[in-house]
């Protein structure tokens, strides 16, 4: 019995071996993806446009309330890229609007975006900056936001986003928290491709 027990643990220490090892390794190869060189990835220097457009919800101010809305974003990118758009990176610059509807009035807030974008094949993330004016019921202020993008990409082009972004609103003398969390489609389009960089 002791001999089949110490077996059986022997078993087990093996298979969670193989699978931590398994796992290393997965690890490390999505490391080297993450960190290859335009040379390695065969990428050319591109250029194109973007548009992402999703409905969102906002929270914000303080007692917090909640309210929905829609962002769209449109904007200029540059970057190195392979022939399919699969594998690369990029920074971008474009103008974004996030529109509020809450219950003390809409909102409507439009601001410069920058945002630097990467692809590995089937996936994408996008960090962002967005700041500029709002405007309320009448009343201007202005808003600053950092936030972050992830990108199912089923085909290069065009592909399912979830973005959230934290930051602040200046209104009416007061500075005020905001979260907004948006589900939408961003759709990618290259106007220029550029020889492909020398190994």
């Amino acid at each position: 019995m002791y001999y089949l027990i110490r077996r059986s643990g022997a078993a087990r220490c093996g298979r969670l071996d193989d699978v931590m090892r398994t796992f290393i390794l997965i690890f490390l190869t999505w490391l080297s993806v993450l960190a290859a060189t335009p040379a390695h990835a065969q990428t050319a220097d591109q250029r194109g446009v973007w548009l992402e457009a999703s409905p969102s919800v906002i929270v914000g101010d303080w007692p917090i309330t909640g309210a929905f809305g829609a962002r769209t974003s449109v904007g200029f990118w540059k970057g190195n890229y392979d022939r399919d758009l699969a594998l690369g990176r990029s920074w971008g610059l474009g103008l974004s609007t996030l529109w509020i509807n809450a219950q003390d009035g809409h909102a409507v807030a439009p601001a410069v975006e920058l945002k630097r974008s990467v692809d590995l094949i089937v996936v994408g993330y996008r960090w962002r900056v967005n700041a500029g004016p709002e405007v309320q019921n009448g009343e201007w202020g202005g808003h600053l936001s950092v936030g972050g993008t992830f990108k199912y990409r089923p085909r290069p082009w065009i592909g399912p986003t979830l973005d959230a972004q934290l930051g602040a609103v200046y209104r009416e003398g007061q500075i005020q928290p905001r979260a907004v969390v948006s589900l939408g489609v961003e759709m990618v389009s290259a106007l220029r491709k550029r020889q492909r960089q020398q190994e």
